[in-house]
């Protein structure tokens, strides 16, 4: 069975969808909150398909709740979104 997701998979079109855009977390700062509509969010280290801003975590539904409910309780979120 391949991995899933793939490697080179583009979340592009599911973050265009939720008015989301990916910021490095090292411009976190200095970048505006919402520019031309969109939410800054940052990708989550070693968990493909998953985006924070700062009170929501972003999830892709392929991805298992086992997972979800670890990184929230690492990361102190206040609500997860399913992608």
């Amino acid at each position: 069975m391949p991995d899933w997701p793939p490697v080179d998979y583009d979340y592009g079109p599911a973050l265009e969808e939720k008015n989301l855009r990916v910021v490095e977390k090292i411009s976190w700062k200095i970048e505006d909150e919402i520019l031309d509509g969109k939410r800054k969010v940052y990708k989550i280290p070693g968990y493909p398909g998953y985006y924070k801003n700062s009170d929501v975590l972003y999830c892709f539904p392929h991805l298992f709740l086992r997972i979800n409910l670890l990184i929230c309780a690492q990361k102190r979120v206040s609500r997860v979104t399913m992608l």
